[in-house]
């Protein structure tokens, strides 16, 4: 039999409001947030968004709006964070440079990172040029990316991109591959159908922005239909709208959305 992505149905695989934060062992539980340069609220909101990492157990997370080095926050705030979180290894994509330094996306795990990587998404009809970041760990690749905000052409043209590059890089990769990232689009925008034709989502159809009062879903962890990679079972997966370690709303104005998956 061919190895495939088993799509469990039901309400084993969607947790859509969840304060649950334990998970089965041996699986791996990715992570998709938006952090807003961790100052949405006015404060500093990187303790809160290390709090809420190390409360739902994650073993890697995608990162949106980080700056670096900048006037606005002069801070590597992605090494600030993976210090923050205990010493987790990071990897950095700049999008823009930025007030004397870079705005971007990352990446941060516990796992060791085999391999490192970052492009650039062109700007289309005068929208943000835009980054995506991809670590290799022994058992999965895992990409992170944020789709521009404005502009429904761009996305789609952006959604493309990296979608060439991942199959032409990974397409008959034998380990997963996993694309999580605020793409800004609902589901039925051309982007996500874009997306659509090589990856399936595995997080739910939940809104995940704003955080005070979600009411649109554009956050997602994706795994990519490629036919070489090891055998993959979705558990469960949700939009974080609880937490006891910190304040979501303080946190972002993202809600930060999981999955969960048992690789073989």
């Amino acid at each position: 039999m061919k190895n495939r992505v088993f799509i469990l149905l039901g309400a084993a695989l969607l947790l859509a409001s969840c304060g649950v934060t334990g998970k089965q062992e041996g699986s791996v539980r990715l992570m998709q947030y938006n952090v807003g340069v961790f100052h949405k609220s006015g404060e500093n909101s990187a303790p809160d968004v290390a709090a809420i990492i190390k409360e739902y157990k994650a073993d890697i997370v995608s990162l949106n709006e980080l700056d670096s080095c900048n006037t606005r926050n002069p801070e590597y705030q992605l090494r600030e964070l993976a210090y923050g979180l205990g010493g987790w290894e990071y990897r950095y994509g700049r999008a823009i440079p930025y007030l004397g330094g870079a705005y971007g996306d990352g990446i941060v795990t516990p796992t060791a990172i085999m391999h490192g990587a970052a492009g650039n998404l062109p700007n289309f009809e005068g929208s943000e040029v835009r980054a995506f970041v991809v670590v290799e760990t022994a058992k999965y690749v895992f990409i992170s990316t944020h789709l521009d905000h404005e502009y429904e052409s761009a996305r789609l043209q952006q959604s493309r991109i990296i979608n060439n590059y991942v199959l032409s890089k990974y397409g008959r990769s034998s380990k997963p591959v996993f694309l999580a990232g605020d793409l800004n689009a609902p589901r039925n925008e051309a982007c996500m159908q874009e997306f659509a034709q090589f990856w399936d989502i595995l997080t739910p159809d939940q809104p995940t922005y704003p955080s005070d009062g979600a009411d649109i879903c554009i956050d997602y962890i994706m795994v990519l239909r490629n036919p070489g990679f090891a055998h993959v079972t979705p558990l469960k997966s949700g939009v974080i709208t609880k937490s006891k370690a910190a304040s979501l709303e303080k946190a972002s104005d993202h809600l930060p959305v999981f999955a969960d998956v048992k690789i073989k």
